[in-house]
C-alpha cells in the first residue's frame, strides 16, 4: 500500500533492469480465483512456518499512534509499523 492509500505501482523498467519478475496474484486477472486462493494459501503457510517474515520498520506504543501515522506519512519508516498495546 502507498501512503496515499491504494497499492504502490512498481516500476517495470527498474524491475527488468534488476532481472526481477513482478507478479501480483490479487490483481492479475489472468489467474482464476482458485489459482489466487492457492497462491495466497501457500503464502500463509510459508508465513506460518517462519519462511516469510514482514519487515518491521518501527514499533510505537498505542499512546504514540499520532507519531506513528506521521512517520508513515513522512516516509520515515521502511517496512511495517506496529502499534503495541499493553495490558
Amino acid at each position: 500500500m502507498s501512503t496515499r492509500g491504494g497499492f504502490a505501482e512498481p516500476d517495470p523498467e527498474e524491475a527488468a533492469a534488476r532481472r526481477v519478475s513482478l507478479h501480483n496474484a490479487i490483481t492479475d486477472r489472468r489467474l482464476s480465483p482458485d489459482a489466487v486462493r492457492e497462491l495466497l494459501g501457500e503464502a500463509l503457510r510459508l508465513t506460518a512456518e517462519g519462511r516469510i517474515r514482514p519487515s518491521i520498520g518501527a514499533t510505537f506504543p498505542l499512546e504514540r499512534a499520532r507519531e506513528a501515522h506521521l512517520s508513515l506519512e513522512e516516509r520515515r519508516t521502511v517496512g511495517k509499523s506496529l502499534l503495541l498495546m499493553t495490558r
